[in-house]
């Protein structure tokens, strides 16, 4: 069975307002946060998938204000560029799902070592065509 709408309940959750944690639940629909509540206070529809938090944090996802998803660890601009342009490119998918699995969900390209490569890199990951990690349950 398959479903867009879980629920993620037993959950220590911040909810990045500045209030104490609580022990609550989220309700997702599709790729949107519908509920956000104490445990109980979700109405999930038929054949939601329930995710138990066993009281794990909960909390919304990070951004990341200066990312060079493109750029491999050299010490030199010339260095970076000297990478042959489809190795850059899986290097960069490496590095974007490192970003993500770290718990970024959003971030600001300050600089790429091609032209285009952040902007073709965002596109593949926003239109499927490289997974993004996954959320178990």
């Amino acid at each position: 069975m398959t479903t867009d709408t879980k629920l993620f309940t037993n959950f220590n959750i911040i909810d990045g307002s500045g209030a104490d944690k609580f022990l609550g639940e989220v309700l997702v629909k599709g790729n949107r946060i519908d509920q956000v509540g104490l445990i109980g206070s979700s109405k999930p529809l038929q054949n939601t998938v329930l995710i138990d938090g066993e009281r794990k944090t909960l909390m919304p996802g990070l951004c990341h204000a200066h990312l060079h998803l493109t750029w491999n660890n050299q010490a030199t601009l010339e260095g970076v560029t000297m990478m042959p342009q489809e190795e850059n490119l899986v290097h960069s998918i490496g590095v974007a799902k490192e970003v993500l699995d770290s718990g970024f969900t959003s971030g600001v390209g300050a600089a790429s070592a091609r032209p285009r490569f952040d902007c073709v890199l965002r596109n593949a990951i926003n239109n499927g065509h490289i997974p993004r990690s996954k959320i178990s349950g």
